[in-house]
């Protein structure tokens, strides 16, 4: 018997295979570790549950000589620094099973970046995507009819009464309507966008959007890009109509940092997102007022070291990308 058996996975929902591979897990190892990826993110209709509310759905699945010998650990994205993931993943790992010597990866394929523990093999997961499964609930609203295990089916009935499931399905519909206007395009559309950081004193300049996507999600300054504009420019440009940060435009430009393309496929639920990050440091001292304007319900200044702990609140992949540069930077 091995120390411990390791599942990964987003568990949105929890389907057979999960449950199979965590009963494999059992089977060759005194104790299961189920990684619950993708914590701290807000709910959307890519990830409407959270952590513990996907821990739920998979403990009612499980019997409680099950559940003894199982350890649930929520653990966040990091989009672009896979190399700080793993090192995150192997601290939880070690704190939740402290001197285990005998690891293994319960997965359908090896895992290069994992080499020093074993490989227990499960079939890939079959039948719907987690995303069809998804658009089915929202749009039809019966969890009796997706193929998911009953207990799974339970806890949905009963979720889908609650205010958190009616602002997810208001969510799916604007970004069903978002999409369908592009259908016609013969190709798949990619949209370009500029987002500006701006970086201050160990702040960072945050604006809370007041419509969908993500109503009331903090995000970076951005948009898209106009016609004819250059992407700098259309960061500036949204810098300025929805924060009037009280900077003058010579010193913003004195301050650009970094300029970089944050181009992960999933990024965006309304599409293939790919934007132009302009990230200004403009160094110690007070910091600049703000004032909300066009799209932004609040512009406010957030410390940085308060970023890390608040992903459940952030829209897209911003915090991903805050903490990326505030750490090259550091």
């Amino acid at each position: 018997m091995l120390d411990l058996a390791i599942c990964l996975g987003r568990f949105q929902p929890p389907r057979r295979a999960h449950l199979d591979a965590i009963r494999l897990g059992l089977a060759r190892a005194d104790r299961v570790a189920v990684v619950l990826g993708s914590c701290q993110r807000p709910r959307s209709p890519r990830h409407p549950w959270t952590p513990g509310e996907c821990q739920a759905m998979t403990s009612a699945c499980l019997s409680p000589d099950e559940l003894r010998r199982i350890t649930f650990l929520p653990l966040p994205d990091r989009l672009y620094d896979d190399d700080l993931w793993i090192a995150s993943l192997r601290r939880a790992i070690q704190a939740a099973a402290p001197g285990a010597l005998s690891l293994a990866l319960v997965a359908p394929l090896p895992d290069p970046r994992f080499p020093d523990w074993a490989f227990l093999e499960v079939p890939p997961l079959e039948g719907p995507e987690a995303a069809e499964i998804q658009r089915d609930l929202f749009e039809g609203g019966d969890p009796s009819g997706l193929d998911l295990p009953a207990p799974v089916q339970d806890w949905l009935e009963i979720w889908m009464e609650t205010s958190e499931a009616a602002g997810v399905r208001e969510e799916h519909r604007y970004l069903q309507g978002y999409r369908k206007a592009w259908e016609a395009a013969p190709y798949q559309v990619n949209f370009v966008t500029a987002d500006a950081l701006v970086l201050k004193a160990d702040h960072v300049l945050l604006v809370e959007r007041k419509h969908h996507p993500g109503r009331g999600l903090w995000a970076l300054p951005g948009g898209f890009v106009d016609p004819g504009e250059r992407v700098l420019e259309a960061a500036l440009r949204e810098l300025a109509e929805e924060t009037a940060l009280e900077v003058p435009r010579e010193a913003l430009l004195a301050a650009l940092a970094e300029r970089e393309v944050f181009d992960h496929p999933f990024r965006s639920q309304r599409g293939r997102i790919i934007t132009h990050l302009a990230c200004f440091r403009l160094g110690l001292g007070p910091l600049p007022a703000v004032h909300p304007q066009d799209d932004a319900a609040q512009a406010f200044w957030l410390p940085l070291a308060e970023v890390e702990a608040h992903g459940e609140r952030f829209f897209n992949d911003h915090q991903d990308i805050i903490l990326h540069l505030s750490r090259l930077g550091a």
